[in-house]
């Protein structure tokens, strides 16, 4: 199981076109930035937010406890290169329940996932002073991973259940980062909400172990039985840990043009498991400190070059200088240009809402007029996949040119027996 403690470090792999060498979707839904940090995980609602509640869902309908449940701004907002995406991740309870509040009103893009189990990528609509209530969020298998393959997918064999739960204080108050383990059979650590998740594990009774920098270490017993979810909560008293004192280590570094060697300045530097993120000074140089002594990955990309990726492995207390040279992109690489995407109902011409994925980026969502913008995706060939709810899923291949922009229609034709779909419902 990943640790989902560390699940949008993971994610922030991914972004969509616009973060070295993408594009960017046009028609945001508004939803401030700065919005995200104040949203809860309940259903907190005012005169002016919001909030939505469901139910995480594997393919055959069985809860699943523990999956990751992630709100960012529909369309454009939080796709540019070098911000990262505004969002707010929660995680599903041990009944497979979500619940994230305090939300302004607007469109968001909702993804849930579990490793394991699969993932679901949908949109909602939060009105201000209201609930809405989603139901069932059913997780599909990614591709390779099949059906029936997960914990919670149903069929025979299943014979593994789950600890979940959440490290909190006496006051209530999560606590972030905290180490649980069981003996050398599995490790998780919290998230910023104090969850925790482990691995698929065998019907046992077991002891889990807690620790965390600043409190006393706890030790709690959880039985677990096939296929179901045991919930597991700590809470930990102010004290001493066992958890060693080490010195932070410092990462530093220039970046610059590898065929003049002139530094290059606001460039993009991400310490990617440390969740850290600069940019370059005036002479290219870069600097992290209170770095976590371990393993780490440098990441650093600007407009033009190739991404430099570099793993660093920092021992505690010590300084680690990293010269960085980006090669540019050959010409065809730096030429881009504009799709527009258009999906309807291939029965009655009208518009749908639908997920358009370009290549292995994350998708873009169409509009309640079935359009989508996509800019800065680089000239070329490119796999282009349109998905909808009850909707067959159409592939071809696009070929985006530099000027003009490139303009695609796509129907999509409803599943056999499928009931009649509501056009501008959730996306798919």
């Amino acid at each position: 199981m990943r640790r989902l403690a560390t699940c949008l470090a993971a994610l922030a792999f991914l972004t969509a076109y616009g973060c070295g060498g993408g594009g960017t979707a046009t028609g945001g839904s508004g939803v401030p930035a700065a919005s995200f940090g104040r949203m809860t995980n309940d259903t907190t609602t005012t005169g002016s937010t919001g909030a939505i509640s469901g139910t995480a869902t594997s393919s055959t309908g069985q809860p699943v406890p523990g999956a990751s449940v992630t709100v960012s701004a529909a369309g454009a907002a939080g796709r540019q290169a070098g911000t990262g995406r505004p969002s707010f991740t929660t995680q599903a309870n041990v009944n497979g329940g979500f619940s994230i509040g305090n939300m302004p009103p607007g469109h968001y893009a909702l993804e849930l996932d579990f490793e394991g189990v699969g993932e679901d990528n949908s949109e909602v609509e939060v009105h201000a002073g209201q609930v809405a209530h989603l139901g069932e969020h059913h997780m599909r298998p990614r591709p390779g991973e099949g059906e029936g393959g997960g914990i919670f997918n149903g069929g025979p064999g299943i014979d593994v259940g789950v600890i979940v739960g959440t490290v909190k204080e006496e006051s209530n108050n999560p606590i972030a980062d905290a180490r649980l383990s069981i003996d050398e059979v599995a490790h998780a650590i919290s998230g910023p909400l104090g969850s925790y998740a482990f691995r698929p594990l065998r019907p046992d009774t077991y002891t889990v172990r807690c620790r965390a920098v600043g409190f006393d270490d706890a030790e709690l017993e959880a039985t677990v039985q096939a296929g179901l979810p045991t919930q597991l909560d700590f809470v930990l008293k102010l004290g001493t840990s066992s958890i060693p004192t080490v010195d932070p280590a410092t990462v530093t570094g220039t970046v610059t043009d590898a065929d003049t060697s002139e530094p290059l300045a606001g460039v993009s530097v991400h310490l990617e498991d440390g969740r850290a993120e600069t940019t370059t000074d005036d002479l290219g140089q870069f600097s992290f400190t209170h770095v976590r002594p371990g393993m780490h990955v440098l990441k650093v990309e600007a407009d033009g070059y190739r991404p430099y990726v570099q793993p660093l492995m920092c021992p505690p207390g010590s300084t680690i200088d990293v010269p960085v040279q980006l090669h540019a992109k050959p010409a065809d690489e730096t030429r881009k240009g504009t799709l527009h995407v258009v999906v309807t109902d291939a029965a009655d011409g009208s518009p749908l809402h639908a997920a358009v994925v370009i290549g292995d980026h994350r998708p873009f969502y169409t509009d309640d007029n079935g359009e989508v913008t996509v800019e800065n995706v680089p000239v070329g060939d490119h796999n282009l996949v349109v998905m909808a709810r009850r909707y067959e899923a159409v592939r071809q291949v696009v070929t985006i040119v530099a000027d003009p922009t490139t303009d695609v229609g796509v129907q999509l034709t409803a599943h056999v027996g499928a009931e009649p779909p509501e056009h501008g419902g959730e996306h798919g």
